[in-house]
C-alpha cells in the first residue's frame, strides 16, 4: 500500500534536479529491521500455564482444554476472562471469530472480516491503556489460538490458525507472563519434523512481532481505526508492505516495512539508502492533505499512520472539498524525509548529509518558507546555479530564461514586471560569472557556501508551532506563532506575521511539557502555553537538542 503524492517534475527540469538517490542501489537493511529470536530460550510447556490460569472443571481435562476443538467455546479458557458477564461474552465472541477464520465452522464472512472484528474488540479495550494494563481478553485470544493449533487434525486449519496468530501478534501483545509460552509454542512448530514450510514461516513472523512488541508501546490507533487490509494480506502472504518516502526534491524511494517498523527505523533505512552517516539529525514527517508537516514520534509504527490515512479517506463525506482528488492520490498524505535538528555547522565529512541539507535549504528558500532578503536570495541563486551547471560558459548565458522560479522565491517574481525579472536574472548571472572566475567552487564548495550563507539567516532551521497562552501574560498576545530555530526562539504575531520577541537559545533556563501544554521560563516567569495535540513534546525535543545536547557535543 503506497501513499503517493503526484509531482510534476517536468516543470522543475527534473533531469537537473533529481539526484537519483536510491535508484539502482542495492542496500542491506537487515540489521535495521531484523528481530533476533533466541529460540533455545523458549522451551516452556504450555500445560504449566494451563494448570495455573485456565478455568478447569471436573468435566474437562486440562489436556482437552488445550487441544483443538472445532466447536465455539461456551465459556472462556482463562480464569481472568470468567470474572464478569461481559468478559465471558467477549471471549465466546472471539472463539466464534477464530473458528470462522480457521474454517472450523461454516461462515459467510471472509477472513479479513473475522480478523477485523477481533481488532475492533481488542483495540477498543486497549484504547488509552498501557502494556502494564492489558485487558484479559488479549491473553484469552492467544490461548484460544494455541488451543486451535495444538493436535489439529487438518493442516489447512492449522495454517490458518498461524496466519491469524501472525496477524494478531502484529496488532496487540500478550502479557509478559504468557509471552514465553506463546514463543515456545511457535518454536515447537518451527522445529517439528516434516512441518509445513508456511507454518514455520508464520510461526517465525509471530515470534518476531511478539518480540518486537515487548520493546514498543501499544499501537497508537484512534477509536474506530483498525490495521489496513493491505497489512493483513501482507502478513498472510508472508511479504513486506512497501511504503514510498519522498525527498525534498520530489524524488522518492520505496522501502519494505513490517507491522512493527517504526518511524525511527524508517529514517535509519533512508539514511542507509542515501549514504547519510549523521542519521540522528533526520526524521520522517507526515505531510497531510492540507500540506501540514508533522514529525512522527520515533517509536510510532509506520503502518498505524497508513491506517489513519485509510480511515480518513474511507470516512470522508461526499461534500468534502477535493474528495475525488484525495481518493485519487493528488492530495493524499505522504511521508517526507527531512532534517529535524539543524547542526550549528554544515557537516564537511558527511557528503550524503551535506547534499541532503543543501537540497532542503534550496527548497526552503525558493518556496519562501522563511522570510528573506532579495539580495541574499540572489547570492544563493548564483551558488545553486554554479552547483547544478558547473562553470559558466557563453552558451549558458540564457539558462535562466523561463527557469527563474527554480532559483528565486515567487514573492520577488510576482511583485515585479518582465524588466524587473530581467534585472534579477542579470544580477544572478553576474555573480555566477564571478564564482566561476575564482575557480574555487566545485559542487562541494557550492553546497557548503549555500548552507553557510543560509545559516546566517534569522530564520535558519525554523519550525513554527501555533500556541495559545493558558492565561493572560504581559507582553504576549492570546495566540501567536512560536518558532524554534537552532540559535533562538522567535515569537511571531499570527495576524501581522511580525516578529515581536526574540529569545537567544543560550539564555533559555527552564522548559518542559507534555500532551498539549508547554512550559517556558520567560522574563524570570514561567509561562504555560497550549499547543496542538502532541506538539508540546515536539517543541521540548527541539529545545532539548538545541539548548542541551548540541551544546554538550560542542564541548
Amino acid at each position: 500500500m503506497n501513499a503517493q503524492k503526484k509531482f510534476d517534475l517536468s516543470k522543475l527540469n527534473s533531469n537537473r534536479t533529481r539526484r537519483k538517490w536510491g535508484d539502482n542501489n542495492t542496500v542491506d537493511l537487515r540489521d535495521i529491521v531484523d528481530v533476533e529470536i533466541e529460540g533455545d530460550k523458549y522451551d516452556k510447556d504450555f500445560m504449566e500455564y494451563v494448570h495455573g490460569h485456565f478455568l478447569i472443571v471436573k468435566s474437562n481435562q486440562p489436556s482437552k482444554l488445550a487441544s483443538f476443538d472445532p466447536k465455539v467455546l461456551k465459556m472462556p479458557l482463562t480464569k481472568a476472562c470468567s470474572t464478569t458477564k461481559s468478559l465471558v461474552k467477549d471471549a465466546c465472541q472471539m472463539s466464534k471469530n477464530i473458528t470462522g477464520f480457521l474454517g472450523a465452522r461454516k461462515t459467510g464472512k471472509h477472513n479479513f472480516g473475522h480478523a477485523e472484528k477481533i481488532f475492533r474488540y481488542v483495540l477498543l479495550n486497549l484504547y488509552d491503556k498501557s502494556k502494564e494494563d492489558l485487558p484479559p481478553l488479549c491473553d484469552e485470544i492467544y490461548c484460544q489460538l494455541i488451543k486451535m493449533t495444538t493436535s489439529c487434525p487438518e493442516q489447512a486449519i492449522e495454517l490458518k490458525g498461524f496466519q491469524l496468530m501472525a496477524i494478531l501478534s502484529a496488532v496487540f501483545p500478550c502479557s509478559p507472563e504468557l509471552f514465553p509460552y506463546v514463543m515456545s509454542h511457535c518454536e515447537i512448530k518451527k522445529k517439528l519434523k516434516g512441518q509445513d514450510d508456511q507454518i514455520k514461516q508464520l510461526a517465525w513472523k509471530t515470534q518476531r512481532a511478539l518480540r518486537r512488541g515487548q520493546d514498543l508501546p501499544l499501537r497508537r490507533l484512534p477509536k474506530g481505526v483498525v490495521p489496513t487490509e493491505a497489512e493483513t494480506a501482507s502478513i498472510m502472504a508472508m511479504a513486506e508492505v512497501a511504503v514510498r518516502v519522498f525527498m525534498e526534491d520530489g524524488s522518492s524511494v520505496l522501502l519494505p516495512i513490517a507491522s512493527y517498523t517504526t518511524a525511527s527505523q524508517l529514517a535509519d533505512m533512508m539514511a542507509r539508502t542515501l549514504q547519510i552517516r549523521q542519521s540522528h539529525i533526520f526524521a520522517i514527517y507526515e505531510i497531510d492533505e492540507t500540506n501540514k508537516q508533522n514529525a512522527l514520534k520515533a517509536d510510532e509504527r509506520i503502518l498505524d499512520r497508513l491506517a489513519i490515512w485509510q480511515f480518513r479517506a474511507d470516512t470522508a463525506m461526499e461534500a468534502d472539498e477535493g474528495l475525488d482528488r484525495v481518493r485519487s492520490g493528488d492530495l493524499s498524505s505522504h511521508f517526507l524525509y527531512r532534517v529535524k535538528f539543524y547542526p550549528h555547522t554544515p557537516p564537511k565529512d558527511d557528503a550524503g548529509c551535506l547534499q541532503y541539507m543543501y537540497i532542503q535549504a534550496v527548497e526552503d528558500v525558493i518556496h519562501g518558507r522563511h522570510p528573506s532578503d532579495i539580495k541574499d536570495c540572489i547570492d544563493l541563486a548564483a551558488l545553486q546555479l554554479q552547483e547544478e551547471e558547473g562553470d559558466f560558459k557563453e552558451d549558458k548565458k540564457h539558462i535562466l530564461e523561463g527557469q527563474l522560479q527554480r532559483y528565486m522565491p515567487a514573492e520577488y517574481l510576482v511583485r515585479t514586471d518582465n524588466a524587473g525579472r530581467k534585472k534579477i536574472c542579470d544580477f544572478i548571472m553576474r555573480r555566477y560569472r564571478v564564482l566561476t572566475r575564482t575557480k574555487q567552487f566545485g559542487r562541494f564548495e557550492c553546497q557548503m557556501g549555500y548552507l553557510n550563507l543560509f545559516k546566517e539567516w534569522l530564520w535558519y532551521g525554523a519550525r513554527s508551532f501555533d500556541v495559545e497562552c493558558s492565561r493572560v501574560y504581559p507582553g504576549l498576545p492570546p495566540m501567536f506563532h512560536l518558532v524554534i530555530c537552532p540559535e533562538r526562539i522567535l515569537f511571531v504575531d499570527i495576524e501581522t506575521r511580525q516578529l515581536f520577541k526574540k529569545l537567544e537559545m543560550k539564555t533559555l533556563k527552564n522548559f518542559g511539557g507534555e500532551g498539549q501544554y508547554l512550559k517556558l521560563k520567560l522574563d524570570k516567569e514561567i509561562r504555560m502555553l497550549r499547543t496542538e495535540i502532541g506538539e508540546a513534546e515536539q517543541i521540548v525535543e527541539l529545545l532539548d537538542e538545541y539548548r542541551i545536547k548540541s551544546a554538550r557535543r560542542g564541548r
